[in-house]
C-alpha cells in the first residue's frame, strides 16, 4: 500500500545519512510479535515492547499497554509513544465532499481543522511524497503528526495519528512510529460469503467482488468482473486490479509431519510450482511464520512473490491437517495493499477434501 512504501522510503533516506553507523547483523535483530485483531481487519509486526488493538474501526498502537484500554489515547507520560491507524472509505469522506480518489492534499486540507481548538496548534497540511499528507499538531500535553495516505487498501485511504508526550515528537521518535507502521496491514470487510458447487470450499469475500468457482476445491477471486474477464484473457495484471486464488491441497500432497519446518519448506514448493507457469520472472522470497491463536494452528506460513510486472504471495494454512493455499497478486507496487485482505481470506477457509 502506498502508506507503506512512503514509511519505507522514509526509512530508508534516513538510514542513507547513517550509512557510516555500526550495522545490526540479521541474527541480532530485535524480536518481535505478529498481532492481528481478532476481525481480521489489521495485522502488524510488533517490535518487544510495543502493543496493539483494534478491529475494523481501527488500530491502536503504543509502548505503554496501559493505553490500550484508557478512556482517552492521550499520552501523559516521558517515553510514551502512541498511534492510531484509521481506515476511511468514500462513505467516510463523503460528508467533505471528497471520495478516496480526491487529491490526498485536499483530503489532509479538509482533515486539520477536526484537529484544532482553542489549545491545540495545527500545522499547515503538506505533500510529502506522491498521494502522502503531513500535518504536525501540538497541544500542552501531547506533540502529534498526522499521516494521510492513499491506498491503505482497494477503496480506502488510511489516516495514521502519532502522539508523544510534550517535546518528545522528535525525529527518532517518528522514525520509530514510521518503522513500525511500515507493517501495517489492513483487510478489506469480508462480508459474503461463498460455498463451492461441489460444497468442498467455503470462505467469505469482499462485497461485489466476483468469483470464479473451478471446483474441486479451487476458486478464483477478483476484484471486479473486468479484472476476470482480463485473467480469463490471460492478460497481464494492471494497476487497480487484485487477483486472490484459493486452493485447498490434495490429501495425497499433504506432508507426513505438519510441523513449521515442514510448512514451511512445502510452501516454498508450493509457490515455486505455481510461480513456474509466469515468463514474467518471478523471483519466490523467504518463507515467514506469522504465529498468532486467531490463526488455525495458531500459524501461517507466508511466502512473498515478486515479478517484473506483479507482487503478491502465498498464505499456507494448516486447518486440523486439511492444507490449503491462497495466493494473491496485485500490479507492481500494489501487492502490499492486497496483503490484509488475502489474510484475512486465508483463515476464513473451510476446505473438506472430497472422496
Amino acid at each position: 500500500m502506498k502508506l507503506q512504501r512512503f514509511f519505507a522510503l522514509m526509512i530508508a533516506l534516513v538510514f542513507v545519512f547513517a550509512a557510516f553507523a555500526p550495522v545490526r547483523a540479521q541474527d541480532d535483530a530485535p524480536p518481535t510479535s505478529f498481532f492481528i485483531t481478532e476481525d481480521g481487519a489489521f495485522s502488524i509486526e510488533l517490535p518487544e515492547g510495543w502493543y496493539a488493538t483494534g478491529s475494523v474501526d481501527g488500530l491502536q498502537v503504543s509502548n505503554n499497554e496501559a493505553l490500550l484500554s484508557a478512556d482517552s489515547f492521550e499520552v501523559t507520560e516521558s517515553g510514551d509513544l502512541a498511534f492510531l491507524v484509521l481506515p476511511l472509505s468514500d462513505v467516510d469522506l463523503e460528508g467533505f465532499g471528497l471520495t478516496v480518489e480526491s487529491p490526498i492534499l485536499e483530503i489532509g486540507t479538509a482533515f486539520a481543522p477536526l484537529f484544532a481548538d482553542e489549545t491545540t496548534t495545527v500545522g499547515e497540511p503538506e505533500e510529502v511524497a506522491d498521494g502522502v499528507a503531513r500535518i504536525t499538531v501540538a497541544d500542552a500535553t501531547n506533540d502529534g503528526v498526522v499521516y494521510v495516505a492513499d491506498d491503505l487498501a482497494p477503496g480506502y485511504i488510511g489516516v495514521a495519528i502519532m502522539a508523544a508526550f510534550t517535546g518528545e515528537m522528535t525525529e527518532e521518535a517518528e522514525l520509530e512510529i514510521l518503522t513500525i507502521l511500515s507493517d501495517v496491514n489492513f483487510s478489506l470487510p469480508l462480508d459474503e460469503p461463498f460455498i463451492s458447487g461441489d460444497d468442498g470450499l467455503s470462505f467469505s469475500y469482499p462485497t461485489d467482488w466476483v468469483i470464479n468457482d473451478a471446483g474441486g476445491g479451487v476458486a478464483l477471486v477478483f476484484d471486479s468482473q473486468t479484472t476476470l474477464d482480463n485473467s480469463n484473457a490471460e492478460a497481464d495484471i494492471v494497476a487497480g486490479e487484485t487477483r486472490i486464488g484459493i486452493i485447498g491441497i490434495q490429501p495425497a500432497n499433504v506432508p507426513a509431519e505438519l510441523t513449521e519446518e515442514t510448512l514451511q519448506a512445502f510452501a516454498v514448493q508450493a509457490t515455486t510450482e505455481l510461480a513456474s507457469t509466469s515468463e514474467n520472472n518471478p523471483v519466490v522470497g523467504e518463507p515467514e511464520v506469522l504465529e498468532n491463536e486467531v490463526f488455525p494452528g495458531g500459524f501461517v506460513v507466508y511466502v512473498p512473490v515478486t515479478s517484473d510486472i506483479a507482487e503478491g504471495g502465498v498464505f499456507l494454512v494448516n486447518n486440523e491437517g486439511v492444507l490449503h493455499v491462497v495466493l494473491f497478486s496485485g500490479a507492481l507496487d500494489e501487492g502490499n495493499r492486497v496483503y490484509g485482505t488475502a489474510l484475512n481470506i486465508a483463515t476464513s477457509v473451510v476446505y473438506t477434501p472430497l472422496d
